[in-house]
Order: C-alpha cells, then sequence, then structure tokens
C-alpha cells in the first residue's frame, strides 16, 4: 500500500484567517493564524509576520497563535508559518497595523443607564473595530459617528464611579484618562394630589421616585408647559403648577435634560 501525506498549508483563501486581522503598530497583539493539516509537521514551526519572525505561542492541528512584533509603519503585512530551517508552509495571510486614534475628551461625565456618552477626538474611522468600556463592562452600543467622535450607549452597573477606555481589537485598550460618574436611576413613582384649581393653577404637587440631584436642573411638565422644580431629597421633588386650562395633562420631569415619564400619571384641573 502506498501512503499518502497532505502537506500542511495555511488557509489563504478566507479573508479572516488571521485573528483579529489588525492591531496597534506597539505590537504584543495575541493573533490566530488559521490552517490545516499542521499536526502533519514534524517540525517547530514560528510565525513571519512581514519581515519579522515571532515565536508560536500555542499550536493546534488548524492553528497557532503568535505575539505581532513592534511595527514601525502601519498597513498591511503578510503572514506566514515556516519551520526554524527556513521552509515556508504554503499560503499566506494579512493582518494590518493601524495608528492608535487619539481620546481627547468623553461628555456628559455622568449619567445612569442608556446614557449617550459622546467621545471627541481623532483617528476612529481608521480602526475596523471599537468598543467602548465603562470599567471592565462594555458598553451596551458603540458608534463611530464620525472620524473624530464616537457615541458609546452606558450599560446597567453599581453606583459609582468609572473609568472610560476604547477597546480597539478585543484585545487593547485606549484610555481616555476620563471617568463617568454613575448615579442612580432616575425614575418617577407617584405625585400629589392629583387635581387642582385649572385657571388659578398655584398647585403645590410633590412627586415621588428615586435618583434626584439637587446639582443638576430639574424641571416639571405640565403638559407643554415647564416650571423649575425643587428638589427636597433624592426621592422627592416639587412643582407649583401654572394657569392652564381644564382638563387633564400628563406630568412629567425633565432631568439634566432627559424627559422622563411617569407610570401613568396625570393631573387633573
Amino acid at each position: 500500500s502506498v501512503s499518502f501525506i497532505v502537506a500542511a498549508s495555511v488557509y489563504s483563501e478566507v479573508s479572516d484567517s488571521v485573528v483579529p486581522a489588525f492591531g496597534p503598530r506597539s505590537g504584543n497583539t495575541m493573533i490566530s493564524v488559521l490552517g490545516h493539516n499542521l499536526e502533519t509537521v514534524n517540525k517547530d514551526i514560528y510565525c513571519v509576520i512581514g519581515e519579522d519572525f515571532s515565536f508560536v505561542v500555542s499550536q493546534t492541528s488548524s492553528s497557532v497563535q503568535c505575539l505581532t512584533p513592534l511595527s514601525t509603519f502601519s498597513g498591511k503585512v503578510l503572514v506566514r508559518l515556516a519551520t526554524f530551517d527556513k521552509e515556508f508552509l504554503s499560503g499566506g495571510l494579512y493582518f494590518e497595523y493601524v495608528d492608535d486614534p487619539l481620546i481627547f475628551d468623553t461628555k456628559p461625565d455622568h449619567g445612569s443607564e442608556y446614557a449617550a456618552v459622546l467621545m471627541s477626538g481623532r483617528g476612529f474611522m481608521r480602526v475596523p473595530m471599537l468598543t467602548c468600556y465603562f470599567g471592565d463592562v462594555p458598553a451596551y452600543r458603540t458608534t463611530v459617528v464620525d472620524d473624530e467622535t464616537v457615541m458609546c450607549v452606558t450599560p446597567a452597573l453599581d453606583v459609582g464611579m468609572y473609568s472610560v477606555t476604547l477597546n480597539t481589537n478585543g484585545q487593547q485598550y485606549l484610555r481616555s484618562g476620563m471617568t463617568f460618574e454613575y448615579l442612580q436611576q432616575f425614575e418617577l413613582a407617584s405625585l400629589w394630589p392629583s387635581n387642582g384649581p385649572a385657571l388659578k393653577g398655584g398647585t403645590v404637587v410633590t412627586i415621588q421616585g428615586q435618583g434626584f440631584r439637587r446639582n443638576v436642573d430639574v424641571f416639571c411638565r405640565f403638559g407643554f408647559s415647564v416650571v423649575p422644580a425643587v428638589v427636597l431629597s433624592s426621592d422627592t421633588l416639587q412643582c407649583r403648577t401654572v394657569s392652564y386650562r381644564p382638563g387633564i395633562v400628563n406630568v412629567s420631569v425633565v432631568n439634566d435634560g432627559s424627559l422622563i415619564h411617569p407610570p401613568d400619571q396625570f393631573l387633573q384641573y
């Protein structure tokens, strides 16, 4: 009988055969080079990334892992596998070195779940994948608005201070130097009284809830009329009604620019 050994090779026809496919010029990205029949190679192999050699960190029959070296330029480089006596396996893939974006600022610096935090900087569009992190928790959504702006939607967190970072490829993080204060979720529970004189106005309405703060602008909205609110505590605020035509109006609160609706709370004039 005749035995045939299939030569080991690297997938070259699949676009994502190097994972991740990009990383910073500073190096130290752990890449997985996908191949097949690698167990048939009877010699130790290593990665050739551009013109640089990198030792294999781990190896299976279908992949090897290597750390990318420092690069003096940005752009794509060929990734190949070779034995220690410089025999190259068939096939080749590409890895792209990219320049890290610059982060200048993040605003607002406080809020709660689903707050839209805008990160300003430069070079965001040159990175194929970005994810905002608050501490070690990823944002609900990260949107690259343009080359100078990224929008991060805050996830559910415990009350406290969190560093704001940007993950570029699932491994490397860019630190903004900024922090985000996660506040107790602003909620409305009830109001009292639920009725008052229409044309006269002047009824003091007490609204119960949670997350009220004295150091931000808070207003009550009766229908389309907006009046200042007085925050008595973190769970109580008061507003004075304006003159209004007889009828039932919806009551809501504007907290630091965000409109909050209580569950089915109406005021009858």
